[in-house]
């Protein structure tokens, strides 16, 4: 953990791991924003999952109404 309290494995960024204070620093935004985007980024990858699961359901109703 660094001096802002952030484990290397929130830090995960493109595949590359980075402490925080390294991304903020390459990024020049703050840690505020970096977290903002971590969030936003994994709200995407829930609702792309649940999109996914909810496409699946629509053709399974679908099927079953044809037949």
């Amino acid at each position: 953990m660094n001096g802002i309290g952030i484990t290397s494995d929130e830090a995960l960024i493109s595949g590359q791991v980075y402490s925080a204070q390294d991304a903020v620093s390459a990024l020049n935004v703050t840690t505020s924003l970096l977290y903002r985007w971590k969030q936003k980024a994994e709200e995407h990858t829930n609702s792309t999952v649940n999109s996914d699961e909810l496409l699946a359901l629509c053709k399974e109703v679908k099927r079953m109404t044809v037949d």
